[in-house]
């Protein structure tokens, strides 16, 4: 996604056959994953600005009791080469 300067999205709750199975987060766990993406990004070279990318939590309902979520990284297109002249490398 990074070095293709074309965007992507990564989903973390989808199974080996595509199926919606959603995760279990609490508020605290949802937290942490939005500041470990955001760290991770942060040490791209060069780095990689917030309104670049999003992360979003699509709820999945099985069951009335039941309530899960897609997590969604969604990373946008690079608007253009002055802004990022190189392609992103992890330090």
């Amino acid at each position: 996604m990074l070095n293709t300067g074309r965007g992507g999205t990564v989903y973390l709750g989808i199974t080996d056959e595509g199926r919606a199975r959603g995760l279990m987060l609490s508020l605290y766990q949802r937290d942490h994953i939005r500041l470990a993406v955001q760290t991770i990004l942060s040490k791209y070279r060069p780095q990689v600005p917030p309104h670049m990318y999003s992360v979003r939590f699509v709820p999945v309902v099985e069951s009335e009791e039941d309530l899960k979520s897609v997590t969604k990284v969604r990373y946008s297109s690079i608007p253009s080469t002055r802004e990022f002249p190189s392609p992103h490398r992890y330090q």
